[in-house]
């Protein structure tokens, strides 16, 4: 220890200004002596590399000393003053006047003692228990451009500060605002001080505004669609800031949160509108049938008869809940993907019906039993009705649209169909062409001595405007010169129409060139007849003309 009592007797004089130095330093040399071996400890981690200077500011910047001075001479004498006006008054004057030489006369040597322990006490024990500063601030945006609020909320007691802004400019006050000279993403750092130690805190890409934007209002979710009770979380994507959101769900329920989670509990189509805000202002964005719910896929059927005699003609009707999609199997190896077909059993037996519907989240079956029985003793010819079906090579397509239609008729002799353009056919695979763009239903009925039965698809031959870039191309050519002596060279020049993709060109020489402006040199003299044939994907087209060549 003995260089931290050398170290506090050099410092110590500077705060006493050196009028009682040898009472401080023997007093500071006992109060040293007398400290426990753990306090000893902590004073010398805490002084014992500092320098002078940085030991003398440290006691001269002390407050806790400065009071306890103060205090202590007001406080303490050797006898008991009587209570005089102004006595306390007078004694501290007189303390504060006094010389190195006189001042231990002034008072006795017990009480400057007295004072001196008390002082340096408490000074030693601001020393070793006060913390260092824990170094922290906030940020705020007034309605100013390019200004930020600055606010600190170090901890223990910090006396001083010291800000860097990012900007090269600084500061030493606690609470400030500062403005900006440009918009940017600045670091700003705080250094909070007080007698016990400093601490430093920074903060990085701080945005400044030039001027505060109205928002874009954006927005995504982790999910579009689903199977109800769906839960989703919706995210904020809007740029410029918003300080509040606004959700309309669709299902008449609301959020004002930033990025919510919202449950659909009932299957249908939900528009979702978003609105974002800020002092600027607010915008808006609505995304139609974006949230699409589908219910529990619930396989159900009926059918007309369940057990009859054969042939048994069975109409099944789907009551299916939320499918997109059917697959019947009917027993017999034959199968369906219509929605409510028709189907014959023959010949008798039992067979179990398995109707299988699907949607995009899941599928769900549901089976049912037809029993045909044999044929009725008086039937010896029994009538089998007809199923009708149909298929085609193509269902869409630019006019004019050309169409193969297939019956996938069931037991039947006769066809009838309806193209659903005011035509009609007897054929059993027609061929028909559609002149006008639209859509049309198609309806096939399908006949045997039985009886008949017809299957009508809704729309279901789309036929397309032929676009304007369609069309064969029309060739036309100029040439220069058109006559001349040998040797003749002309330039031809295309001139077609309707984006010609190929040029073939027969110069009437026994030459020909795929170029589409060639040049031509005629050595033999004679009229030259002279074709351009231009073509593209819908069509060819070509052109003649005649070139003169005169004897030189």
């Amino acid at each position: 220890m003995s260089d931290i009592k050398r170290d506090v007797k050099s410092s110590v004089k500077d705060f006493t200004q050196g009028s009682v130095s040898k009472v401080v330093k023997e007093s500071t040399k006992k109060l040293i002596k007398n400290l426990p071996e753990k306090q000893k400890k902590l004073l010398e981690d805490r002084i014992v590399n500092m320098s002078d200077d940085q030991l003398e500011q440290y006691f001269a910047d002390d407050p806790y000393f400065k009071d306890a001075l103060e205090n202590t001479i007001k406080s303490v004498s050797d006898i008991p003053p009587k209570k005089s006006p102004g006595f306390w008054k007078k004694r501290t004057e007189l303390v504060s006047k006094c010389t190195s030489e006189n001042l231990a006369t002034t008072l006795s040597p017990q009480v400057v003692i007295s004072i001196i322990l008390a002082v340096a006490s408490v000074a030693l024990l601001a020393i070793l228990f006060l913390k260092p500063p824990v170094a922290n601030f906030t940020t705020s945006v007034p309605n100013a451009p390019l200004t930020i609020q600055f606010n600190d909320i170090s901890s223990y007691h910090p006396t001083s500060w010291e800000w860097d802004f990012g900007d090269n400019n600084t500061s030493t006050e606690q609470n400030l605002t500062h403005k900006y000279s440009k918009a940017g993403n600045y670091t700003v750092t705080l250094t909070a001080s007080n007698v016990a130690g400093s601490n430093t805190t920074t903060k990085e890409n701080i945005s400044v505004n030039k001027t505060l934007q109205t928002p874009v209002a954006n927005f995504s979710s982790n999910v579009t669609s689903g199977k109800a009770p769906l839960s989703v979380k919706f995210t904020d994507k809007s740029t410029e800031i918003p300080t509040k959101w606004n959700w309309s769900f669709g299902d008449g329920k609301a959020s004002t949160q930033q990025n919510p989670e919202h449950q659909y509990s009932k299957a249908g189509m939900y528009t979702v509108t978003f609105t974002a805000s800020n002092a600027a202002g607010s915008n808006t964005t609505t995304k139609e049938n974006y949230m699409k719910v589908t219910g529990k896929t619930v396989a159900n059927f009926t059918s007309n008869v369940t057990r009859s005699h054969v042939p048994l003609t069975v109409q099944f009707t789907d009551f299916s809940q939320n499918a997109t999609g059917w697959n019947w199997d009917f027993g017999d190896g034959t199968s369906s993907s219509d929605q409510s077909p028709v189907h014959v059993y023959f010949p008798a037996g039992t067979y179990n019906v398995n109707l299988t519907v699907t949607n995009e989240n899941e599928t769900d079956s549901k089976f049912a039993t037809i029993v045909a029985l044999g044929k009725k003793d008086n039937d010896h010819n029994p009538k089998i009705l007809p199923v009708a079906n149909f298929t085609s090579n193509l269902i869409e397509g630019p006019a004019p649209l050309t169409v193969q239609f297939i019956a996938l008729s069931q037991n039947a002799t006769e066809w009838n169909w309806n193209f659903g353009d005011r035509t009609h056919s007897i054929v059993d695979n027609p061929i028909h062409e559609y002149s006008t763009p639209g859509n049309y239903t198609v309806a096939l009925t399908a006949s045997n001595a039985a009886g008949s039965n017809t299957t009508t698809k809704e729309n279901y031959i789309k036929v397309e405007p032929v676009p304007k870039n369609l069309v064969a191309p029309v060739a036309a050519f100029s040439a220069s010169p058109t006559s001349g002596s040998i040797p003749l060279k002309v330039q031809f020049t295309d001139n077609s129409t309707g984006n010609p993709e190929e040029w073939k060109w027969d110069f009437g020489d026994e030459t020909i060139s795929t170029e589409k402006n060639p040049v031509n040199i005629y050595f033999k003299a004679g009229n030259h007849t002279v074709n351009l044939t231009v073509t593209n994907k819908n069509g060819t087209n070509s052109t003649s003309a005649t070139i003169t060549v005169r004897c030189a």
